[in-house]
Order: structure tokens, then sequence, then C-alpha cells
């Protein structure tokens, strides 16, 4: 089992929920919809019984991380002596203007398989857990309109551009899994959706998958375009915009103080606290910050 550290993380959202993916393809935390709702994903507290969601190769491999410049769309790169593959996630987002002629869920985790190189056999686990791993989640096949999972009113829907057969389901721990090849500049593509609505809105993926992952790039580009600093660390401070951005619940504007509970700050300690909520000591800070900033350069995006 392999151990990983809090920096081994790295943080994707829209701005009302939030995943946090390993440097090995696993998003091992994510609550929706909101940010403070029970996790389906939570294997960063017990990797047992918390629930994954993992692309990775089959074969041993090192693998680096990094954001799409100037954008909150994750990459993740794996090598090994197959080849290369580039592994992108986003939830992803469109302006306003986009969303008024467009059907999408509430939510939606894309992520795309692109081979650089080589031939390379990757491996899909999908292992959701209800309300912080409590039960295993109950899996139905629906085949080409993907395999679901409710809970309440809660329907999260996982689809691929992979055949339908190539997907194995075992019901009874409640584990989806394929094994699928990446050949140089072919794409594997998967989502992983969210609905309360009834009938659940499907999102298309192959004609418009990777569209939807270009419009996310797009809508994080645009936005941080707006910030005007070029100064000391420029690309720093960008990315520190970039970070808080996803910490801010967009119906309010309050920014959280983590997307994430129940971690302490050193193994078996009692400071484990649920930082999903405004606490108004972190939040002063970053409104402090951006006071200063204000009084002395161009006004940061809001």
């Amino acid at each position: 089992m392999i151990e990983l550290k809090i920096s081994d993380y790295a943080l994707i959202g829209n701005c009302r929920s939030a995943a946090l993916v390993s440097k090995h393809g696993s998003i091992d935390w994510c609550c929706l919809p909101e940010f403070d709702s029970p996790s389906i994903f939570a294997a960063i507290l017990d990797r047992q019984k918390g629930g994954h969601f993992s692309v990775s190769p089959t074969a041993p491999y090192q693998s680096t991380q990094n954001y799409i410049r100037d954008t909150n769309v994750l990459e993740t790169h794996f090598i090994n002596d197959e080849g290369e593959v580039r592994l992108m996630d986003a939830f992803t987002a469109m302006s306003e203007e986009e969303k008024s002629h467009t059907l999408f869920p509430d939510h939606e985790i894309l992520r795309v398989v692109e081979g650089i190189k080589g031939n390379v056999k990757m491996k899909l686990e999908c292992v959701p857990r209800k309300f912080y791993g409590k039960d295993i989640a109950v899996l139905e096949d629906h085949k080409r309109l993907g395999i679901q999972f409710s809970w309440k009113e809660n329907i999260h829907t996982l689809l691929s551009t992979l055949e339908p057969e190539a997907v194995q389901v075992n019901y009874s721990d409640g584990k989806v899994v394929a094994e699928f090849y990446v050949p140089s500049n072919h794409r594997v593509i998967f989502s992983l959706s969210y609905s309360s609505q009834c009938p659940a809105i499907l999102p298309e993926l192959k004609l418009n998958g990777l569209k939807r992952m270009k419009t996310t790039i797009a809508f994080w580009q645009s936005w941080i375009q707006k910030c005007n600093y070029t100064g000391l660390y420029a690309d720093e401070v960008k990315r520190s915009a970039l970070a808080l951005k996803l910490l801010t619940y967009a119906p309010s504007g309050a920014i959280i103080a983590a997307p994430t509970t129940s971690l302490p700050e050193e193994p078996g300690g009692e400071r484990n606290w649920d930082y999903r909520y405004c606490w108004l000591r972190d939040a002063s800070f970053t409104t402090r910050v951006y006071s200063i900033w204000v009084s002395k350069r161009k006004p940061m995006p809001t």
C-alpha cells in the first residue's frame, strides 16, 4: 500500500465542491454536491473503507503533477517502460453565457487520459462509498447510459468512452474496474457526474467530452487574465489566486478554511476539526491580504 503525504495531492474544484487528486492518479477525497457534504471518496482518511477513484498504469511508473498554466486543470504525467501518458483532471466549468444554452449536470469531474508515447496499459478503479465510508454503494449498470449509484436524492453516474463490455462491475464490493491500453495520440475519457434533478442530465462524452475540458481550460484562463500583476513572483501570485478561488463558495462568496475534515496536524493528533466552513480567522487573513494588495497594486479579480 502506497503511503502518501498531503503534499502528494493537488486540488480541483468548481467553487461549490472540491476533490484531492494524488500524484498516483487517485481521487482520494471528494464531497458532493457541496464542500460540506458527506464524502463519496475518502481514502485519504481510510484506505480500506473510504473509497477512491483511480486511473493509473498497471506497470511500475514514475509520476509528476502540475497545473496547466493559468488554470485549475490538473495534469499528472505517468512514465514507465511502456511509454508516457498524461491524465487531465478537472471539475468542468463554463461561463454564464455558455450555461444559458447548454444542458449540464450539477457537477461533473472530467478525467482525460491521453497517450503521449508508446502504448501504456492503464487501470481504472472507481470505489464510491456513502457517508464517509459508512456504506458500500449499490451500483447499477445501465450500459451506454453509465454506471449509477444513488443516495437519497443524489444520483452519481460514471461514464466512459470505453466500450461497455470493457468495464466490469463488482456488485458485492461496490467497485468498478477496467483495464485498457492508451497508445500514442489516443484518448480515453471518464466522467463522474452528480445530479439531484429528475431526470438526471448525463453529459455526452465521445463528441463533447474533450470540448468540455477545453472549455474549462478557457474558463480559468479567462478568469486569471483579469489579474494584471506583473511584479515579482507573478506566476506564484496567479497560482495563489487560482487556489483561493477554488476555496470560495460561489453562492455566498465565503472562503472556506480548507476542503477537508478529520486530518490531524500530526498522526494521532487531536487537531482534526472540520475545516470545510468559513472560519472567521482564516477568512480574515485572506481578506487582509486582499486589502494590502489593493492598496498597493491594481485590483485583484473578484
